[in-house]
């Protein structure tokens, strides 16, 4: 039913890689790509997308690319994926008062889990990176 768009993924991957190198020094899109197995043309839309948002700043030259616009702390999921995904609108296409009514709450309670900082979503998926997932 809902799902994001493989723009959306890349994107996290690529600001996953910026936040594991915050305050470090700037990470070359060849690199993000080859890590995080993007392709570095699609890779270059997102992040020049990113860019225009103030999530992400670039930099030409030698010691040039990419890096967060702002501490991985502050900066939340949900900025993110709406600056790719564009708003969310469930209600507006319910039709049904009560469907209104229920997609509203739907939208609310997304809206509360996604506002998390990239901060704790590193947290989260090193916690969760080396669980094994079994399939029948």
């Amino acid at each position: 039913m809902l799902s994001l768009s493989t723009k959306t993924k890349y994107g996290i991957l690529a600001i996953v890689e910026l936040a594991e190198n915050y305050g470090k020094e700037m990470v070359q899109i060849r690199d993000i790509a080859k890590r995080r197995k993007v392709p570095k043309n699609y890779l270059e839309q997102i992040l020049n997308r990113l860019t225009k948002q103030g999530i992400v700043k670039s930099a030409r030259g030698n010691r040039g690319g990419y890096e967060l616009g702002k501490d991985p702390g502050e900066l939340k999921l949900f900025d993110i994926i709406e600056s790719l995904e564009g708003k969310m609108k469930l209600k507006e296409n319910a039709g049904l008062p009560a469907l209104q009514v229920l997609f509203a709450a739907v939208e609310e309670s997304i809206n509360k889990i996604l506002d998390i900082s990239i901060l704790e979503f590193l947290e989260l998926q090193k916690k969760h990176e080396n669980d094994v997932i079994y399939y029948i």
